[in-house]
């Protein structure tokens, strides 16, 4: 199911908040945005700040390493999805996780995903 060479990493995006999950440790790391990178219309409005908080949070959740990995990202938004997302919301998570060190990236809109779920959308 894994090459040990690979990093699989999961955010989930709320408002002004992500939840970043290590699939191969399993380790989790929240991490709150201070200041607020979310308004009322849409999820991320401020991206220096959301970018700042992926960073910090991928640097937590990678804290240990003598590397930090270049992980495969599944990035998800958990609000504010109705209609679904733009191409300028898309580009946003992208360049998001990207800018957090991500090489290559997944965009999901729908339900939570299990480890499973993550590692096969990059099959």
């Amino acid at each position: 199911m894994f090459k040990l060479d690979q990093n699989y990493v999961y955010v989930k995006v709320y408002a002004n908040r992500f939840e970043i999950h290590d699939i191969k440790t399993a380790k989790h790391v929240r991490v709150d945005a201070m200041p607020a990178f979310t308004t009322g219309r849409q999820l991320i409005t401020q991206y220096s700040v959301a970018e700042d908080t992926l960073r910090n949070g991928m640097k937590k959740l990678f804290a240990k390493r003598l590397f930090t990995p270049s992980p495969l990202m599944v990035i998800q938004p958990m609000e504010k999805t109705i209609g679904g997302l733009s191409e300028v919301e898309e580009r946003i998570l992208r360049e998001l996780a990207i800018s957090a060190g991500a090489r290559k990236v997944v965009i999901w809109v729908g339900n939570k995903l299990t480890n499973r779920e993550v590692i096969h959308k990059f099959k």
